[in-house]
C-alpha cells in the first residue's frame, strides 16, 4: 500500500501543464489558423462576387455565417495557446488530504478529512483516463478534465518505486514514463 499526503502548489500546476500532451498542439494550432483564414477568405469571396446584386440579404446572411465560424475556431485558436484552463483540472486541496494507492479493492482512494467528518472518494484502476511519471511527480488523469498530481516526496508509506510498478501493472499502456524520470 502506498499512500501520499498531498497539498497542490505551484510546482504541481507547472507538472500539470507539462504533462498535458503537447506533442500535436504545432497541428492543431495550424489547423486552427488555416481555418480561420479559410472562412475569412471565403466571406471576402462573398462579398466580392455577390456585391452587384440589388437584394444582398443573401450576401449578408452569408457574411454572418462565415464571420461566426471564423470566431468560433478563434475562440478554439487562442484556447490552445493559453494554459490558463490547466488551473482548473486541479481538484480542490486541503492539509487533510490522502490518497492511498492498493491491489486489493482494485481502485485507489483519496481520504479527505474535515473537523466534523471524514470523506472517500474511490477511483477505480481500469477507468483511470491516462497517468504519467516525470522527474518528481506522477500525474495521474482521473479523467481529461481531472488530475491528480502526486510528488515523490509527498509518499509517506511505501515509494516511488512502488507506486510506478502498480501504476504500470494497473494502467499497462496508459502509464508512461517521461525521459528523464529517476526514483
Amino acid at each position: 500500500m502506498i499512500k501520499a499526503h498531498l497539498t497542490y502548489t505551484t510546482e504541481h500546476l507547472i507538472a500539470l501543464a507539462r504533462a498535458k500532451n503537447r506533442r500535436r498542439l504545432p497541428f492543431q494550432i495550424v489547423f486552427r489558423a488555416g481555418c480561420v483564414a479559410y472562412f475569412i477568405s471565403l466571406g471576402v469571396l462573398v462579398y466580392w462576387y455577390f456585391r452587384e446584386l440589388s437584394n444582398k440579404t443573401m450576401v449578408w446572411v452569408l457574411l454572418c455565417f462565415f464571420a461566426l465560424a471564423a470566431y468560433s475556431e478563434t475562440k478554439k485558436l487562442l484556447k490552445l495557446l493559453h494554459i490558463d484552463d490547466e488551473v482548473k483540472k486541479i481538484p480542490t486541496t486541503g492539509e487533510n488530504r490522502l490518497f492511498v494507492f492498493g491491489e486489493e479493492e482494485g481502485c485507489f482512494y483519496e481520504l479527505i478529512r474535515d473537523e466534523n467528518e471524514d470523506s472517500r472518494k474511490n477511483f477505480r484502476y481500469e477507468l483511470i483516463h491516462k497517468a504519467e511519471e516525470t522527474d518528481r511527480f506522477f500525474v495521474i488523469f482521473i479523467k481529461p478534465e481531472l488530475a491528480c498530481i502526486v510528488g515523490k516526496n509527498e509518499i509517506v508509506e511505501g515509494s516511488p518505486r512502488e507506486l510506478r510498478e502498480l501504476l504500470s501493472r494497473k494502467l499497462g499502456s496508459r502509464f508512461t514514463v517521461r525521459k528523464g524520470a529517476e526514483l
